[in-house]
């Protein structure tokens, strides 16, 4: 009789080490998984300059530089900067700064795609300069 039960406390044991270790690997694939999600619905919007690509830093560049000139109207100041980046820059035929929608932009293009970096005009120490408002839309195909 006391070998049986001895031996049923062998079983339970076992059976009981078993399960918390499928609880443990239970919690921590929860938590992994959950993680995962979470970093999964987070987006960031990057609004300082270094988070720009080089390319689009040049032409943000020429922008701050033509928009401190004080006879250049807001027509004429895409023209301006176009003409200088096709000057300083030829390589960078595929980035275009354009006013669309009441909205300075930065377009991009890749292949069949764009993509379109929002500028917004801020006036510090009575200088006009263009920021990012937002950064990296995705590519929306033309």
């Amino acid at each position: 009789m006391f070998i049986k039960t001895k031996k049923k406390a062998y079983a339970f044991l076992e059976s009981l080490i078993i399960f918390m270790f499928v609880l443990v690997m239970a919690n921590l694939s929860i938590k992994v998984i959950s993680k995962n999600y979470l970093k999964s619905q987070n987006f960031s919007t990057y609004e300082d300059l270094k988070s720009l690509e080089a390319e689009e830093e040049k032409v943000l560049e020429i922008i701050n530089i033509k928009c401190q000139d004080e006879s250049i109207n807001k027509e004429l100041l895409v023209e301006a900067v176009k003409n200088e980046k096709n000057i300083r820059y030829p390589e960078l035929k595929n980035i275009e700064f354009t006013y669309e929608n009441s909205g300075y932009f930065i377009k991009r293009k890749k292949s069949n795609s764009t993509m379109y970096i929002e500028l917004i005009e801020k006036k510090v120490e009575d200088k006009n300069i263009f920021m990012p408002a937002y950064y990296k839309t995705k590519y929306i195909i033309n």
